[in-house]
């Protein structure tokens, strides 16, 4: 059963229990499993069998009730739409706009330049559109217009608009939460009146997926590599670069991180966890450990940050994971380890340990500078190196930021 049809049923319910107070809803849920199985296999969803339900306690119910947007399955005519407001941004003659609910987001046209408008709503404001029309739009999507017959209603709930967050579609708008990577570049081009336009155009990683994006606006948006962002609404679109996500003046753009849990550090060099768990490097003029940051102003060379400006946040990022010697990666990692020999001195200038855990056996490697860090380490020792350097080859680089500690 899709998104729409749960949602009625469930509203259909509570009308039931609200005409029913000898009845709570696994009592309605057990006679709807009870007609299905009474009709055969094959012939009613659990909506159906609901109509059948009411016959049988001789309820008749307000068939008519606002639609949400998961209900949203076909054209429809004079509907009222319970939703929330993303955005919208003025044209000629008309407003387009954007709402949302449960991960999906849909556009919008108000037709006219009449008063209705959606200004003083901000995003994630519950509203009602009111006599509204559904079309389906070219792309399979659908749309939602609106005149002069229309109106919209405000509620007083206003809900995050993190809850509109989608993996990426394949049709129609969406809001997504990434992260930018570069290069980022301005675009320069022509109206067809002559009038320059400009946009900006970057790489957003959404989950293991990198996809273009480009936003076609005069604003600066002030966004740089590393920084996480929840932004949308993006349309789908297909050009020379393959899949794109295209926004305009409506794209809203809430900057999310990087965020850092500080584990450990000297004040200025830190060992800090991102919100995904993965160990970063930080380098401050200050800043207090064991606090979480949302990091503003930044320079990034992956996994290292020299931060600039930052501002301290109550939540708290999940701890570092333990990596395995056997399957590192090339990335930064929190491991644990048995020494299996005294340091070496090789002929490149640095120092080799070696060491096992269950997984299999590596080496830990240490330049002169920082072979302080491991001098009291003795074959034996259970240890902990917070901040190395993984090859993927077994061998794990030590640095300034790396936190070396024995274990009990």
């Amino acid at each position: 059963m899709n998104q729409g049809s749960n949602d009625k049923l469930n509203r259909m319910i509570k009308q039931i229990l609200s005409q029913r107070n000898d009845l709570s809803e696994s009592d309605i849920l057990e006679k709807i499993k009870r007609k299905k199985s009474e009709v055969g296999s094959g012939f009613l969803t659990d909506l159906g069998a609901i109509y059948l339900v009411l016959n049988e306690l001789g309820i008749k119910i307000d068939q008519k009730y606002n639609i949400s947007i998961g209900e949203i399955t076909s054209d429809l005519k004079g509907t009222d739409i319970e939703c929330h407001y993303l955005s919208s941004i003025k044209l000629p003659g008309r407003t387009v706009f954007y709402v949302f609910d449960k991960e999906k987001v849909i556009r919008g046209i108000l037709w006219g330049n009449d008063k209705k408008t959606f200004d003083g709503l901000q995003a994630g404001q519950g509203i009602i559109l009111k006599k509204a029309t559904i079309k389906e739009a070219q792309d399979g999507s659908f749309e939602i217009h609106m005149n002069d017959q229309s109106d919209i209603l405000k509620k007083q709930e206003v809900i995050n608009i993190m809850e509109a967050c989608s993996e990426l579609k394949t049709v129609g708008p969406g809001v997504y939460r990434g992260t930018v990577e570069g290069p980022i570049r301005e675009l320069i081009f022509k109206r067809k009146d002559g009038s320059d336009g400009k946009g900006t155009a970057f790489f957003l990683k959404i989950g293991e997926q990198k996809i273009r994006a480009v936003i076609w606006t005069q604003k600066n948006l002030e966004i740089r590599e590393g920084q996480e962002l929840v932004i949308g609404p993006l349309n789908v679109k297909r050009n020379n670069y393959g899949t794109e996500l295209s926004g305009d003046d409506s794209t809203i753009i809430i900057k999310v991180g990087p965020k850092f849990t500080l584990i450990d550090g000297d004040g200025k060099h830190f060992i800090a966890v991102n919100d995904a768990g993965k160990l970063a490097e930080l380098e401050f003029d200050s800043a207090p450990a064991g606090k979480t940051i949302l990091a503003k102003e930044f320079e990034m060379r992956y996994p290292n940050f020299k931060i600039y400006e930052y501002e301290e946040i109550k939540e708290e990022n999940p701890k570092p994971m333990i990596s395995k010697i056997s399957g590192s990666g090339q990335e930064l990692v929190n491991i644990e380890f048995i020494v299996l020999s005294d340091p070496a001195f090789k002929s490149n200038g640095y120092y080799e340990i070696l060491i096992g855990d269950d997984s299999g056996e590596g080496k830990i490697v240490v330049d002169k500078e920082n072979f302080n860090k491991l001098s009291a380490l003795s074959v034996g020792q259970k240890v902990s190196a917070l901040g190395v350097h993984g090859d993927g080859q077994r061998n794990f680089r030590v640095t300034n930021y790396t936190i070396i500690k024995t274990l009990k």
